[in-house]
């Protein structure tokens, strides 16, 4: 992440170099800057998607929803998750045919306008819509580990994935306090303006920063595709006996983590007017 602001200081505020400090050297070196851009790129990402969460409800309420709430908060929380899970595939494929740094950038445009719409929703069935819009158009992180991964050396992938792991983590760690303290601040809709700023910034660092065809082939080298259209591939994978074990920790992993999201701000909302009274 750091590495990521230092680049951006260099090309946007002109900031001296000095190529024999230790920033310099770790930073704006080949494959390492690529790397280090899209980790902060993958933080910002996180950090504006999770912002939007812990206020959900609440934009909902303040669009006049007062009866089942807690229904339209886990839809509205989980029509995006869905809708990725359905196109993921879709770009992955057409990221191996036009190149990850495309995918990354169209999704990060993607998601940027999206959370703009979002701001002016008027309905809650306005804002559903764009919560699938945004799960269909994204994919930032999975273009962006494919990515890395086409750049880096072969002794460094490991290294390099768990890297934008951690910063992704670390962005949704801290965008739901970014994104509480700013609606608190600035109301709800601003902050999906905020977050349309946060997302451009970080699409624009990758566009600009980000180098792509450094190694190119090597991963089609050490694993080479099977052929067939995305389901056939699917399929083929899905035969394996472990990879079934995999995703199926995955998907209870995630189904325990977020089954709570949706109205957790509901909770402690009651819980703090408990307490007042």
């Amino acid at each position: 992440m750091l590495c990521g602001f230092y680049t951006s200081g260099v090309l946007f505020l002109k900031i001296p170099l000095k190529k024999d400090n230790f920033l310099h050297n770790s930073c704006m070196l080949g494959w390492r800057r690529n790397l280090y851009v899209l980790t902060s790129a993958g933080f910002m990402i996180m950090s504006s998607f999770s912002m939007v969460l812990p206020f959900l409800p609440q934009y909902l309420r303040e669009m006049g929803v007062r009866d089942h709430l807690e229904t339209w908060s886990g839809m509205v929380l989980g029509a995006s998750f869905l809708a990725g899970a359905v196109v993921s595939p879709v770009w992955g494929a057409l990221g191996d045919r036009y190149g990850q740094k495309a995918m990354v950038i169209r999704s990060g445009a993607s998601i940027a306008v999206v959370n703009l719409l979002m701001s002016f929703a008027g309905t809650p069935y306005h804002l559903l819509a764009l919560r699938v819009m945004s799960g269909l158009l994204g994919g930032f992180l999975p273009a962006g580990n494919a990515l890395a991964a086409s750049m880096v050396p072969a002794e460094e992938i490991a290294y390099a994935l768990g890297l934008i792991q951690i910063s992704a983590a670390a962005g949704s760690v801290f965008g739901p306090v970014l994104g509480g303290a700013l609606a608190d601040s600035i109301g709800i809709r601003l902050t999906f303006v905020a977050a349309f700023f946060i997302v451009s910034l970080a699409t624009l660092l990758v566009a600009l920063f980000v180098r792509e065809g450094q190694m190119k082939g090597k991963i089609e080298n050490a694993c080479p595709s099977p052929g067939g259209s995305v389901f056939q591939t699917l399929r083929s994978m899905l035969r394996h006996k472990g990879t079934r074990r995999i995703l199926l920790v995955i998907l209870l992993g995630q189904l325990t983590a977020m089954s709570v999201q949706p109205v957790m701000s509901l909770v402690i909302e009651g819980m703090a007017a408990k307490s007042i009274s």
